[in-house]
């Protein structure tokens, strides 16, 4: 059949395909009612009409030259093949038409002309290459004129074409991005970068506004609606593990993968045949020659070029697809967390095989940042799984097909051999696979104690207890570098058996095929054109089962985590709230008596199905009255919060009857304000709003009555302040009230206002209740209050919840609630006599401050970046990290042991070459900071522990060996080969310099983007935790959606960084490789053409050569991995800039220590004898020329005194806690004990100075871990600390209790169990015994084996605080500040713990309380009174009451127990 006729066929058949296309789409176009032509926003693009017309021009000139050629040949053929470039010419007239068909016709164009351009140019060109064969038709120039044109037409201006890109989404269609509208030859060489790296040259700090930005095709939310369905458990699909749901989201670019491989396969074998076909010739001389020399030179650069740009698009495919990847599971991990029930309560850990799989609750946190950073990049490291299934296999049978057919039947004894050892990869693979869990789960431990440090690195830093932690963390780190050291270990086990694997292999097939070495066998004369095209094939082979046992590794590893992330998204490992888990067998709860009512009846909620987690009872009716005001409460620990949380549905339900059903209506939205006060890092304003619209006129009514007007004022950026992570900025008092305006500026009907009063002072409580509580904007709102201050919010009251022991009951006023609860009697008699306030001077309170400028408001710090190259003080950390004080000796041994390696495997390649010339010429047989961490979030920190160490764990240590053999390899290649072809040397300093030249631009513009690339994962993890901390509130809002949007941002910012990071490493590449494969090319054509066969000779040809292609690739490898290791080395970069951030200085340089006092300020071991404070005009601030906080105090306290500190929200008073331990900038003088605080050592004053701050924060692990972190104190002390705490004496008097319930739980009356301070109760109903109320109730005693959750979210926030003065007293130091340490306790466990404190500390304790709550200071020895920074009273309580114009009276005056503090001063 003449070949032509193929054209033919081509084009009936895109004839036939076209015209069903275009049918279809015009349907589609008409059902629509949509125009045929083509949107120009979706489809114009500058300059893609000037080529698609010179298309155009060019088809109608082949159209003309065709028929020229049929009407001169008149043959039929030629006419066939005329009428089919007149369709080509309708193609190309529909392709440059704006219609909706014309990406469709410009796709059959191309194809259409490429195949015509391969049937007519392939068979007149191939004479050109063939030695005995010449052109035939040369003579006819209209031929040459239609392949000319078919060129043109159909190669080149498809190549050089700007490509049209079609928006995912029409709807809401992005602009395209410069990759996306590049040319097929610009994606191909990824020149569509060139504007980054030309922009790099004058600008070294390129920013991320500076990239291009993210294709709507790389968008987040795009990819989480085009893979969720397939990979969330909650998607309906999602059957099998997580990684062949990935592979089902990505078929089309694996597809695309496989094919990219396939070609570099191929071409990869092109240089040993043309290499064996130039040796053959210099053997055998050009008659034995079927093609021409040149030919077979070209392949030198062909093959290598084709593959790598084959191999350059698959990288660029593999890339793309692991960015993608990863910003799915980055999300679906993130999504699936905000499911997650926040486990307040935790049981007993499960015993059974299940547990290992299950995930670690303790280490939670840490657990969700190792997923997100470690075991993300090990599964993007392990992504090259694929070449295990295609690349290497299909180069290995290439590889000995070649073999077999210049060896023979010898070839087959290698492959015996590589079948022979292919379980050693896998033995391997397998041990490294079983120290990677283990490694993985130290590094998770050792993440999450980071991650509990920096969450309570301001109690770490105040308890001085920095070297302590250091040491903690230090000895976790040694036992995963054990862990590291044994996989290293292993590995390079495997590497020295992997790379011996491939010599055996040579040596088997080669003596198979020697006569020298075998008499029995084939008996084969060696030549230099078998054994340096074979010994390529062998290096090719070598780097196979090399690739095989890296990418097993890197598999395997990625494996492990893979099984992690599947783990963690699985159903049955996971933790899922009530309304999501659909595996739970529980009744569903019964309707409820009306739509929108509050409440629910007859219902058990517990934290967890474990026997020992506190359960929530109810079992009555409970219904809160709607658009009113419904207090809670009840003592400490007793289950206010958890009723709040049962009502949000964080708690399991558990229904007791039938009749059983809980609801609250979220149709007319839920604001919640937290005990503990969750403000995002961002500004007040922000805080606020929520995500909810602006509007001016309620945002300051909110202001107003939130109190917090003044507070702004003290604000430079007033509401525009950043208040950083955790609210840093602000005050307790101040956090609570910003997170209650958060809820009262919502537009919710219902409010959920859990202990907003308790971190507030009696004046701004009683503004709340009053201009806020009582206010225009909470009026008509349901609103649910639990508060600890029932005399002041008594007159809100509309209905009274009383929590007792975990047993919830409901009255309509105080007057049953008192006669159902005696603590609520009790504390209702003693607040009586609550007196009005001074409305004049309520109102001087919100307004009394200046206005000010608002200025800037930035507390976050941008985030540390270098600029330029990578500098060697960078690597040299590194390396004397590595190598200690001996890094000489180190480099010297390592260099030595690396260049005997290189001399042995290029003497082994020189002798091969020597041995097979001998055949020639022989017969055979012859043959032989603190406010660093107030301005730095906390994922930056994580980052450099997480990703960065994990960079410099496994990463790093393998290109620098990498880089130093292929140093010490080049060296000695240079050498060898100068000697026998000088002129080498002169093409390899070429080859050099244009490698550093070009290298030298690609790093100006690959480290910026570097840098962008590792900053922009720090925002992703900075939301995780500040999402999970705020996972209650987020989801009672109902702000998921919003929270996951800001997730796939900041998912994009990373991707728009990576997508370029990933891309100029490709554009580097290709250059370096075309380079390489030109020089390789050039020598060829020098030894081929300029030097004769006898002047050097097959074997010296064959050798030069062989070095000469290694070479290359080695001195553009030496470059490409330089730069890698440079990027590599950012991560060292990133941890030596906090290495050499800022300190805190151990001794002020203005003190005059005393001759007894250390030259480190290390006190004698006899103080402090006592606890006397002498302070002299102490001023502070909480940064180096801030505003002062604090403003000239000067106040001396005896040893044993006992004083109180009040003053309003704001006024300085946790400021001065923080100034006596120096952890603020503090001016003027501090004595203690008659040392001069600046003098002494921060670990020394931190140590003998014990503050409880007004946060509690505890840590995971028992409450014997918590008071004692370090084991330092045996159980005794710990004891005597619960009971000074007054923990025991609280005990004691709820057993009483106990026993009472008990006597009358046996006349059949309900029962219920007075909780335990600090314990976790099962209450549940024991009234009557009926057939569905046989329930029991069990108590779970705190004890110091009692485990306390991460956070402590297992305890309330009262007893939080409980423990957190247990553990001040266990330090035994002469100075103890409280700092607001009892706000969340009910009133009259303040008393007993006042009380135990008066009895329990010695007499030379000073004892220093900051308190809102004048009851707990009234019996002070002095108070001092606090306004703006400055004391303004400083007496008795006796002589401050005395002074009715002084702010302590008026504070007094305000209180709803006057007549009870007054008379405790008279006692």
């Amino acid at each position: 059949m003449n070949a032509e006729l193929i054209v033919v066929y081509a084009s009936l058949f895109s004839i036939v395909s076209f015209a069903f296309k275009a049918a279809c789409r015009l349907w589609m176009t008409g059902k629509d009612d949509a125009s045929p032509v083509l949107n120009k926003s979706v489809y114009a693009l500058k300059g893609v009409g000037i080529f698609r017309l010179a298309r155009f021009i060019g088809c109608v000139a082949l159209l003309g030259a065709s028929a020229a050629s049929a009407a001169i040949s008149q043959s039929w053929i030629d006419a066939a093949l005329c009428a089919s470039f007149c369709y080509a010419c309708v193609l190309a007239f529909v392709s440059a038409a704006r219609l909706h068909v014309s990406p469709a016709a410009t796709a059959h164009l191309n194809a259409l002309l490429l195949i015509a351009f391969g049937v007519l140019a392939v068979p007149d060109l191939a004479p050109f290459a063939m030695r005995d064969r010449h052109p035939t038709e040369a003579e006819n120039a209209l031929l040459w004129v239609i392949i000319a044109l078919l060129f043109l037409n159909g190669v080149l201006i498809p190549l050089i074409t700007p490509r049209v890109h079609t928006p995912v989404n029409l709807k809401n269609p992005w602009p395209a991005t410069v990759e996306q509208q590049a040319s097929i030859l610009s994606v191909a060489t990824f020149s569509f970068l060139n504007p980054v790296i030309s922009l790099a040259k004058n600008k070294p700090d390129l920013a991320l506004d500076d990239l291009p930005p993210v294709a709507d095709t790389d968008d987040a939310e795009h990819l989480m609606a085009k893979s969720f369905e397939t990979l969330d458990i909650l998607g309906g699909k999602r059957r099998r593990h997580i990684f062949f749901g990935l592979l089902r989201v990505f078929r089309l670019e694996y597809s695309l993968l496989v094919l990219s491989l396939v070609i570099q396969v191929l071409a990869n074998f092109a240089a040993p045949l043309g290499l064996n076909r130039i040796l053959y010739y210099f053997e055998q001389g050009q008659e034995k020659m079927t093609m021409r020399p040149w030919f077979w030179i070209s392949l030198l650069f062909v093959g290598p070029t084709i593959g790598s740009f084959a191999l350059q698009w698959y990288i660029h495919l593999a890339t793309r697809t692991t960015i993608r990847a990863e910003a799915i599971v980055t999300q679906l991990i993130y999504e699936h967390a905000l499911r997650l029930r926040i486990q307040a309560g935790l049981g007993e850990q499960s015993t059974n095989e299940d547990s290992e799989r299950r995930p670690d609750k303790n280490n939670f946190l840490g657990r969700l940042n190792t997923l997100v950073t470690t075991d993300l990049q090990n599964i993007i490291n392990g992504r090259d799984f694929i070449l295990i299934l295609v690349f290497i296999p299909l180069n290995v049978i290439i590889g000995i097909s070649f073999l077999y057919s210049i060896l023979g039947w010898s070839a087959f004894v290698g492959l015996a051999v590589i079948i022979a050892t292919l379980p050693v990869p896998t033995i391997s693979a397998k041990m490294i696979q079983e120290v990677d869990k283990e490694r993985l789960r130290r590094s998770d431990a050792r993440v999450q104690s980071i991650t509990e440090v920096l969450s309570i690195v301001r109690m770490v830093k105040i308890f001085g207890w920095e070297r302590k932690m250091k040491d903690k963390v230090s000895q976790q780190r040694r036992a995963e570098l054990t862990v590291l050291l044994r996989r290293r270990i292993t590995e390079k086990i495997s590497d020295v058996i992997v790379f011996c694997i491939p010599v055996v292999v040579m040596l088997a097939t080669y003596t198979t095929y020697s006569p020298r070495y075998s008499t029995l066998v084939m008996k084969e004369a060696l030549s230099a054109s078998i054994v340096f095209s074979s010994m390529t094939v062998f290096d090719i082979l070598r780097e196979m089962i090399g690739l095989s046992m890296y990418i097993i590794t890197s598999a395997t590893t990625a494996k492990v985590s893979m099984d992690r992330v599947d783990a963690f998204l699985n159903l049955k490992n996971s933790d899922l709230l009530d309304a999501l888990d659909i595996s739970r067998d529980v009744q569903p709860p019964a309707a409820p008596p009306s739509e929108g009512v509050v409440g629910f009846r007859d219902v058990i909620f517990a934290w967890s199905d474990d026997v020992g987690s506190f359960k929530l009872c109810a079992d009555e009716e409970v219904v809160f009255k709607t658009g009113k005001v419904n207090l809670i409460v009840g003592p400490t620990g007793s289950g206010k919060t958890s009723l709040l949380m049962a009502l949000l549905g964080e708690m399991r339900y558990a229904p007791i009857t039938s009749a059983s059903w809980v609801q609250l209506p979220r149709e007319h939205g839920i604001a919640y304000a937290a005990q503990e006060s969750w403000v995002q890092s961002d500004t007040i304003k922000n805080n606020i709003l929520f995500g909810a619209p602006y509007d001016e006129e309620r945002y300051k009514t909110v202001l107003y009555q939130c109190a917090l007007d003044r507070d702004l004022t003290l604000f430079d950026a007033k509401d525009g302040t950043e208040v950083g992570e955790k609210g840093v900025t602000l005050s307790g008092g101040q956090k609570a009230r910003v997170t209650l305006a958060r809820a009262v500026y919502s537009s919710a009907n219902i409010l959920l206002l859990d202990d907003v009063l308790a971190a507030l002072d009696v004046h701004t409580a009683k503004w709340i209740v009053e201009k806020c509580l009582s206010g225009s904007l909470v009026k008509g709102r349901t609103v649910l209050l639990v508060t600890h201050n029932v005399a002041l919010a008594q007159p809100l009251a509309d209905a009274v919840v009383a929590v007792s022991n975990g047993r919830v009951t409901l009255d309509d006023n105080f007057a049953i609630a008192v006669t159902h609860d005696t603590t609520l009697a009790q504390e209702l008699e003693r607040d009586q006599n609550f007196i009005e306030r001074d409305e004049e001077q309520t109102d001087d309170f919100a307004h009394e401050a200046a206005e000010k400028e608002p200025s800037v408001g930035k507390l976050i710090l941008a985030e540390e970046v270098d600029v330029g190259r990578i500098s060697w003080d960078t690597l040299v950390t590194y390396l004397r990290a590595a190598a200690g004080s001996k890094l000489p000796l180190f480099l010297a041994a390592w260099i030595a042991i690396v260049s005997f390696a290189d001399v042995i495997h290029a003497g082994s390649t020189w002798y091969l070459g020597y041995w097979a010339s001998q055949y020639e010429t022989h017969d055979p047989s012859e043959v032989n900071v603190s406010g660093w961490h107030d301005q730095t979030p906390s994922s930056r920190i994580l980052a450099r522990f997480t990703a960065d160490m994990a960079m410099l764990d496994t990463e790093l240590p393998r290109d620098m060996q990498f880089m130093c053999q292929l140093t010490v390899g080049l060296i000695v290649k240079l050498v060898v080969i100068v000697i026998i072809t000088p002129l080498f040397l002169v093409f390899g300093l070429l080859v050099g310099v244009g490698g550093m030249v070009l290298g030298s631009t690609y790093m100006r513009a690959q480290m910026p983007v570097t840098r962008e690339t590792t900053k922009a994962r720090a925002p992703i993890l900075a939301h995780f935790n500040a999402s999970m901390a705020g996972l209650v509130s987020i989801r009672a809002y109902g702000a998921q959606e919003s929270v996951k949007y800001a997730s796939t941002q900041r998912i994009n910012r990373y991707t728009r960084a990576a997508r370029v990071s990933f891309d100029l490493q490709r554009w580097i590449t290709v250059r370096m490789d075309a380079i390489g494969a030109a020089f390789a090319t050039l020598l060829a054509i020098y030894l081929v053409y300029f030097k004769s066969a006898g002047e050097i000779g097959a074997n010296a040809t064959g050798f030069s050569l062989n070095m000469a292609v290694g070479f290359s690739g080695m001195v553009l490898f030496w470059v490409r991995m330089m730069n890698i290791l440079e990027g590599d080395c950012n991560s060292v970069e990133r941890i030596n800039q906090y290495l050499k951030i800022e300190q805190e200085p151990a001794i002020s340089s203005t003190g005059n220590p005393p001759a007894s006092l250390a030259l480190d300020g290390h006190p004698p071991a006899s103080w402090p004898a006592s606890g006397e404070l002498d302070v002299r005009n102490l001023s502070a601030s909480y940064s180096k020329g801030g505003p002062k906080v604090l403003r000239g105090l000067s106040f001396h306290i005896k040893s044993g005194e006992r004083v109180g500190v009040v003053g309003r929200t704001g006024a300085g008073k946790s400021s001065l806690s923080l100034a006596l331990l120096r952890c603020i900038q503090t001016e003027g003088e501090v004595y203690y004990d008659g040392l001069d605080t600046r003098t002494v050592s921060l670990e020394a004053l931190r140590n003998s100075i014990t503050i409880i701050p007004q946060v509690p924060e505890m840590i995971s692990g028992s409450l014997r871990e918590n008071l004692d972190p370090f084991g330092e104190h045996d159980d005794a002390a710990l004891n005597d600390a619960l009971r000074a705490a007054g923990l025991f004496a609280l005990q004691e008097d709820a057993g009483v209790s106990s026993m009472t319930a008990a006597a009358d739980a046996t006349q059949d009356t309900t029962v219920s169990d007075l909780v335990n301070l600090g314990n976790q109760t099962i209450a549940n109903s024991g009234n009557k015994t009926t057939a569905n109320s046989g329930n029991q109730t069990t108590a779970v005693n705190l004890n110091l084996d009692t485990h306390i959750a991460s956070g402590g979210s297992s305890l309330s926030v009262g007893q939080r605080q409980i423990v957190a003065l247990a553990r001040a007293l266990v330090r035994r130091s002469r100075v103890l500040v409280l700092d607001e340490a009892t706000s969340a306790i009910d009133y009259r466990t303040d008393s007993i713990i006042q009380s135990s404190l008066r009895r329990q500390l010695g007499s030379d304790v000073t004892l220093i309380v900051i308190a809102h709550r004048l009851q707990t200071v009234m019996d002070a020895d002095r108070i001092i009174v606090l306004d703006a920074g400055k004391i303004v009273e400083f007496d008795t309580p006796r002589a401050l009451l005395s002074r009715p114009e002084g702010i302590f009276a008026a504070l007094v005056r305000e209180a709803p127990d006057r007549e009870k503090l007054e008379r405790v001063t008279v006692e």
